[in-house]
Parts: structure tokens; sequence; C-alpha cells
């Protein structure tokens, strides 16, 4: 009955929890824990019904090898989940590379703008901690650029980085190539 009161539970925290997340890596942090423990509830349930009818069947001799099988099933289906949790944080705690899809959403917003505003060649930096997105970006602009412009460039690449779900921290440095006069 605990097991089946307990799984309930965690399930009912999942899901409740999966649909407030809202973008929030704590809370997706949160949720996955939650996954975690209600899948392993229901093992729980699914492993001590079967000793149970293991005992009643005269299987003693089987049954008592079922709790050792669970523990060994829950590491090898549930530890992949926080290890990956663990690879990211450090990922992130280390300034590394975001996940692929929030680099190229970021890459896709500086070409549209490098096309924008004729900068070439770019170069663009990117690390996530939480829920900061910090942004590097260098660019080589025609030497007769004003610092009006280097700003319109910033404001348009901090208008089409707030698509993103991140609180943007934008570093954008423009560096002169020589005119030709």
């Amino acid at each position: 009955m605990f097991g089946v009161i307990t799984t309930a539970g965690s399930i009912a925290t999942w899901i409740w929890l999966r649909s407030t997340a809202d973008g929030s890596d704590l809370l997706a942090t949160e949720t996955a824990a939650w996954r975690v423990s209600a899948f392993r509830g229901l093992g729980m349930v699914a492993g001590f019904t079967l000793m149970a009818l293991l005992v009643r069947a005269d299987r003693d001799d089987v049954a008592r090898y079922v709790d050792p099988a669970m523990v060994l099933i829950t590491c090898a289906v549930f530890v992949p989940t926080p290890l990956r949790m663990i690879r990211t944080t450090v990922l992130e705690l280390l300034e590394g590379n975001p996940a692929d899809s929030i680099r190229s959403a970021v890459e896709t917003q500086v070409e549209a703008v490098r096309g924008e505003f004729g900068l070439d060649p770019v170069t663009t930096r990117v690390t996530k901690v939480g829920p900061k997105l910090y942004v590097e970006i260098e660019g080589v602009i025609d030497g007769r650029t004003t610092v009006d412009h280097e700003h319109r460039v910033r404001q348009r690449l901090l208008v089409a980085l707030d698509a993103l779900p991140y609180d943007v921290w934008l570093n954008l440095e423009l560096l002169p190539h020589a005119v030709d006069d």
C-alpha cells in the first residue's frame, strides 16, 4: 500500500511540475527527479507484487532475489538521467558550449543581423549559466562606422536574441577594417 500511495503522489507531482516548469532549468531538474521517483515507485510496486506471488507459490528460493534484482534494474535504468543532469551542470559551470539547439538559435539570429548590417566576418561565442545566456560577438565592419551605427547593430541583435527564453547578456565588438580612399 505504501508503494501505491507514494507512486501516485510522485506521478501527480511529476505531471503538475511538468505543466508549470515553463523553461526553468531548476523546475526541469525537479520534474526529472519526480519522474524518476514515479517510475521507481511503479517498479517497486511491480517487484513487491511479484515477490508476494512467488511467496504464495512456495517459491521463496526465487523470491529472495527479487529485491536485489530491483536494485540492479533501478541503477541501470535511472542512473543515466542524473548523470546527464550533472554533465550539463558541470558544462555550464565551466562555461562550456551550450546545447546545440541553443547555439544554433543564437547563430541563426546573429546571421540575420550580420547580413542586414554587412558584418564580415563574425565570431560568436555563447555560454549558458542557468537562465543567463552570454553572447559575445566580434565583427569586422567598414572603417567609417560610427558609434551610432554600432549602437543600431547592438539594438537589432538584442531584439533578435530577445526571442530566446533566456536572460541574454550581449557583448558586441565591431572592429573596423581599413578603408581604401
